[in-house]
């Protein structure tokens, strides 16, 4: 996974982007293809040790 140099904001998108990307979100969650959120922020750690939770 990359990220984006500069994320997308709700105040950066348009209202056509944010309908795009949760709809896109809704059907991940209804083919239940997510993941757990404690794995996500465990890769994130990793790969991003200074921002780590305390």
């Amino acid at each position: 996974m990359t990220l984006s140099k500069m994320p997308s904001t709700l105040e950066r998108m348009t209202e056509t982007q944010l309908d795009v990307k949760l709809e896109h979100s809704y059907q991940q969650a209804i083919a239940r293809q997510g993941r757990p959120l404690n794995d996500v922020f465990s890769d994130l750690e990793k790969k991003h040790p200074e921002g780590k939770r305390a």
